[in-house]
């Protein structure tokens, strides 16, 4: 534990060094700002509100998370620290976790000044504690599930233009499977391909947290996606390390 909370703190710290997370947390703090006020100033609902809010936040990390995830590996092949990395006393997987857990402490930090506006929305009303947690949580797994993806799409590449553009299709491809293609005529009309593609795309996993509703088969998705993107992470570093 004490190594993977050795690399957490390295690959976190790193973030504060460079300007992206500075540039992307200014993003993400206008974006959110802006709608904010649009939704105070014409919303109908305090709860509506903040589900909102929420959802703007995660579709925002579409765009953001490559933006962070893309150095994880990347950067290391490019300057040749990925070898001492790797030979160093820690497994495949001890490295995998520490990133991981660094950029979602990192995902989660940039959310920090959204707490302004939770406060807001309670001083304008008394929105449900539950509902805020439960969207609280809608966000942390919204982060950690695309951050799960652009580890994995960092993992196979030196570059980090490279790796940001994939993560980046990547999260578009999975959006658009749940949220467009489970819309069209064709997949409707075949109940089996329907059944699939609602169960595949993510975004039907979160559409029902997201009115405050938690089911467990929610739950069990993301926790078994996360885990088996990041097992394919620590399978695609064993391959490369055997290949040299």
């Amino acid at each position: 534990m004490k190594k993977i909370l050795a690399i957490c703190r390295r690959e976190a710290f790193a973030y504060f060094y460079g300007p992206i997370f500075y540039v992307a947390a200014t993003f993400l703090t206008f974006m959110i700002g802006f709608t904010f006020y649009q939704i105070v100033k014409h919303g109908s609902g305090i709860d509506a509100n903040i589900g909102y809010i929420t959802e703007m936040g995660g579709s925002l990390l579409l765009f953001i998370t490559p933006m962070l995830t893309m150095r994880l590996f990347a950067e290391e092949y490019k300057q040749g620290t990925m070898e001492s990395l790797m030979t160093a006393p820690v497994t495949d997987w001890q490295v995998v976790i520490g990133k991981y857990l660094a950029v979602c402490a990192v995902t989660m930090a940039m959310f920090l000044p959204m707490l302004v506006h939770v406060g807001v929305l309670y001083a304008l009303g008394k929105p449900a504690a539950a509902t805020t947690l439960t969207l609280a949580a809608v966000l942390f797994v919204w982060g950690a599930f695309y951050a799960a993806v652009g580890l994995l799409v960092s993992a196979f590449t030196r570059e980090q233009v490279v790796a940001a553009v994939l993560g980046l299709a990547a999260n578009v491809v999975l959006w658009i499977v749940g949220f467009w293609l489970g819309q069209t005529d064709f997949v409707k009309r075949v109940e089996w391909l329907d059944k699939a593609v609602s169960y595949v795309g993510f975004y039907t996993h979160l559409e029902p947290a997201l009115r405050g509703v938690v089911d467990t088969r929610d739950i069990v998705y993301f926790a078994g996606a996360i885990v088996f993107l990041l097992f394919a992470t620590v399978r695609v570093l064993e391959s490369r390390k055997w290949r040299g």
